[in-house]
Order: structure tokens, then C-alpha cells, then sequence
């Protein structure tokens, strides 16, 4: 089953089925590929070519940066692109069902202050719990993001120049839904500095009984 990402004012496409003829395998996140295994890349290289054949196209065409990894795993691929109009864009693709989404309006431009901002956030594997952030963090690199005491899996996805000042796009992953804010050491031409980031549900709204963690 499949969440479609959301977050910064995203507008979800419907998931769109594929049938594999078989039944997804559950994911083993950090087994080792074996020798016969499709390596990571090339399952990265296939997903990236059926994203653009099937999906990514018309008017949620990526620009001439293409699509750039977030996450890749059990079967699994997450990218994030910019739209020729200048939308940001995420898509899940397995070999099950593809899931996407895209801003409605273009990204607003860098601003004058440094800034960390979440813009999507949703599933990341199709058999798995594991769930994903897509981040911008304007006029500051991310050193480390966290929940609780928990340091948290970041990749570096696309580095974005406007205004002469630069917006980082980044992967965060967590093992499963949570809530809270995640606290995030970013550096900045005069050090190191903290910052928080709210996650799409604050920890109040949680019902009474429920299994998510809390960041904070």
C-alpha cells in the first residue's frame, strides 16, 4: 500500500498500479545484495527511465536537472525533480505501484535569512514502514538531523542556486511514522548553529494509545 508524499502545499497524483505477478517480498533494508542481485544502480537506472517514461511527463516534466535519488531500497526508488514552471516534485516507484506528487505553485525563491523548510514527506518503500523527508535548507548545509536521540539518515539530493544564494534539497529517513520536531545542527558562514523542524503531525494530535514515536 501506498501514501502518496505530501507537505508544501503538494497536490497528490492518484497511485498508478503495476502487477508484478508476484507477491512483494518483505524488505530487508540492509541485506546484502547477492551476485545475481540487480546491483542498486541499475535498479536505480531502470526506475529512472520508467518514472520518465510513465510518469514525469506533460506539464510534471522535470527540467533540464532531471530526476535526483532520495532513497532507494527493498525494490524501491524515491526521486525528487523541479518542473520546467519551477514546482517541486517527488515520486515512489516500484515495480507494484507508483505514487507522485508536485507543488501546486512554483517554489517560492531563496530568501535574505537562512532557512530550513520540510516539503514533502511520505512513504519511501513500497513493502516497508520506512518514511521519508524531502527538506530545504536555504543559505545552510544540514550536518546532522535527529529524533530524540536518534541520528537520522540524510542524503544530499540537489543543490539549487537563485539570487546568488543556495537552496540544499535533502533525503531525511525514519524508520516509521512520527511526530514531533526533529532538531537539525546546520553550519553557516558564521558556525554552527540549531535548528528545529516540525514534522507534518505535532505530538497533541496523536490519539490516545497510538504507536508513533515522538521527536522532539
Amino acid at each position: 500500500m501506498f501514501t502518496s508524499w505530501s507537505g508544501g502545499a503538494a497536490e497528490s497524483r492518484p497511485a498508478e498500479s503495476h502487477d508484478s505477478g508476484s507477491t512483494s517480498p518483505q524488505p530487508q533494508r540492509k541485506a546484502s545484495a547477492s551476485p545475481s542481485q540487480e546491483s542498486q544502480q541499475e535498479l536505480v537506472e531502470r526506475h529512472r527511465r520508467r518514472v520518465l517514461d510513465e510518469i514525469a511527463s506533460g506539464r510534471d516534466a522535470p527540467d533540464r536537472e532531471g530526476l535526483s535519488l532520495v532513497s532507494v531500497a527493498a525494490g524501491s526508488t524515491v526521486f525528487f525533480y523541479v518542473t520546467a514552471d519551477g514546482r517541486y516534485c517527488s515520486v515512489l516507484h516500484s515495480a507494484a505501484a507508483s505514487a507522485s506528487s508536485c507543488t501546486a505553485r512554483p517554489a517560492e525563491g531563496i530568501g535574505p535569512a537562512p532557512a530550513l523548510e520540510r516539503w514533502f514527506e511520505g512513504d519511501t518503500y513500497a513493502a516497508g514502514p520506512a518514511v521519508g523527508l524531502i527538506v530545504a535548507a536555504d543559505r545552510q548545509t544540514v550536518l546532522s538531523f535527529s529524533c530524540g536521540d536518534e541520528r537520522l539518515a540524510v542524503r544530499k539530493v540537489r543543490v539549487i542556486e537563485a539570487r546568488g544564494a543556495t537552496r540544499t534539497i535533502y533525503g531525511v529517513e525514519l524508520d516509521q511514522y512520527s511526530a514531533g520536531v526533529l532538531r537539525a545542527e546546520v553550519a553557516r558562514a558564521d558556525g554552527r548553529h540549531k535548528e528545529t523542524l516540525p514534522l507534518g503531525t505535532k505530538a497533541e494530535d496523536l490519539r490516545a494509545g497510538s504507536d508513533w514515536p515522538v521527536c522532539g
